[in-house]
């Protein structure tokens, strides 16, 4: 039996299914905020995926709606399909991408299930003289759940096969890759706690795919998704080239920010998320009455945005931009302000204040929720909201133990703080604003430390490269150890990295005037 043959027999097993069920009564369509319909957007990007219609509009559409699913915009992916369902209701590659934009993992598949649904079996039902990529995509995403996790599904094994049997079609790839990268995102933990390597699946998928084309949008956007976690260097030159791939899209434009923010390089990060905040705002404009909720990637750029500018010492910048006050507290320690947020915050700010009985009042309120009051999640959101309290519960205790002259059991429970930060999961952007490294760093240096101080700061810049906070933290301790020329070096490498930081900023102005 040949490929062909063997995709057409398992899409007549389909067929078949789909027949002996109720007839396909159209459901009614949810309403989305979107352009007009049969709007073509400039700059998101295509497909090559083989379209088997004679409607030339049709297949426009179908393109770019294929373009916007890689795009993650998510409302314009559904309305292009809707479109392109109207002009050619007997495409089968329409209705495909229909059912793919309304069940991608991060666009509540449940409010749209029932148009999902009524999508795939208008797309088996139409399917006739398709290409076979069209019939096998068809075939493996009839077997798909939206209400279910994909990996190793047989809806995942059928498209690896649909791969592997056309090595060189981009979209199969592409389209897997999407679903992959939206489930793991926010999914760091195997089954017993460790952290997961899942996206070696998506590079395996998309490897191809820049190796012939570098310069394809949707796989430079998931290169970057599947290393910016642990090896963010790899996908430099993919984050220098997305934007210029993709300049329609606010979230291509945004997504080099992740790796340039990751690897330190601050002002170019801030770049991406300034374009990428323009791209949005001239498409809030074409729609009247729109607010910046009509793309949920403007409020991820802007929280992106406040993030990137507190690592720069930008904080009236940063205050500006209206998003992540608390953040912005908490980066610049300010716990009085944040005291009513929780016992950790309470806690940190009765222990700068002396008020030590406060203090142990408030971690011990964190120690017995984590003993008691908290079964041990499963889930990665679960497992990773746990190892944070652990890491703000053992930074606390710390502090308190060194202010109350126990310094040495002190600074080894800020070591544990900074072992347990590590098993934290990668999140964009960061979610534990201020290291537990600071707190430890600043403990050893008032214990005269100063060398495992510094290789503390260093260990914190794995995380936040080029961090003016972490550099500042090394130059004080080559002041403590008195090491001139060292810190006068230390100095001018924190000046460097925020040289654009907020003139007033007291790490600025020690900086300048150390002799």
């Amino acid at each position: 039996m040949t490929m062909k043959s063997a995709t057409a027999f398992a899409l007549l097993a389909v067929v078949t299914m789909a027949h002996a069920q109720a007839p396909c009564v159209p459901p009614k369509q949810v309403s989305i905020l979107a352009l007009p319909s049969g709007t073509m957007i400039e700059g998101v990007g295509s497909s090559d995926l083989p379209i088997t219609s004679s409607n030339d509009k049709a297949k426009a559409l179908i393109r770019q709606g294929y373009a916007l699913i890689h795009c993650f915009w998510f409302n314009e992916a559904v309305r292009t399909f809707r479109d392109a369902t109207k002009e050619d209701p007997a495409c089968g590659a329409a209705w495909l991408g229909l059912n793919a934009a309304l069940t991608l993992p991060w666009h509540s598949p449940s409010q749209y299930k029932a148009e999902a649904e009524y999508a795939i079996k208008r797309a088996v039902e139409v399917c006739g003289d398709e290409s076979d990529v069209e019939q096998g995509l068809i075939a493996a995403f009839r077997l798909r759940s939206a209400s279910k996790d994909d990996r190793e599904s047989e809806f995942e094994k059928a498209m690896d096969k649909l791969i592997e049997s056309h090595p060189d079609e981009a979209e199969p790839r592409l389209l897997i890759s999407a679903i992959r990268v939206q489930l793991c995102l926010n999914d760091g933990y195997d089954k017993v706690g460790n952290l997961r390597e899942e996206m070696k699946k998506v590079m395996a998928w998309i490897t191809p795919i820049l190796k012939k084309d570098p310069k394809n949008g949707p796989a430079l956007h998931y290169h970057i998704h599947a290393v910016e976690s642990f090896k963010p260097m790899e996908a430099l030159q993919s984050a220098r080239q997305l934007g210029l791939s993709t300049p329609g899209s606010s979230h291509m434009v945004h997504m080099p920010g992740h790796i340039f923010n990751r690897v330190g390089m601050y002002e170019e990060a801030q770049k991406s998320f300034r374009d990428s905040q323009h791209v949005d705002d001239l498409y809030i404009k074409k729609m009247p009455g729109a607010t910046t909720s009509a793309n949920w990637n403007y409020g991820h750029n802007m929280e992106y945005m406040t993030a990137n500018l507190i690592e720069m010492g930008r904080i009236k910048e940063a205050k500006a931009t209206g998003e992540g006050h608390d953040d912005i507290l908490w980066r610049t320690s300010q716990w009085s302000d944040l005291a009513p947020n929780g016992p950790y915050f309470s806690g940190m700010a009765a222990v700068r204040s002396g008020d030590l009985e406060t203090a142990e009042k408030e971690v011990a309120k964190m120690e017995k929720a984590l003993a008691n009051g908290e079964a041990k999640p499963t889930h990665s959101w679960g497992i990773s909201q746990r190892r944070i309290s652990e890491t703000k519960a053992a930074e606390l205790r710390g502090l308190i133990l060194v202010a109350q002259a126990k310094t040495k059991q002190g600074l080894d429970k800020l070591r544990v703080a900074v072992k347990t930060y590590r098993t934290i999961s990668y999140d964009e952007p960061p979610i534990y604003l201020r290291l537990p490294h600071e707190s430890l760093g600043e403990a050893l240096i008032a214990a005269k430390l100063y060398d495992e101080a510094i290789l503390v700061y260093k260990d914190g810049l794995f995380y936040r490269p080029n961090s003016g906070w972490l550099l500042f933290g090394i130059a004080k301790a080559h002041e403590g150890a008195g090491r001139k020329s060292d810190a006068l070096a230390a100095h001018k490498a924190f000046l460097a990295a925020w040289k654009t930081a907020d003139a007033d900023r007291p790490e600025i102005v020690h900086a300048k005037a150390f002799k």
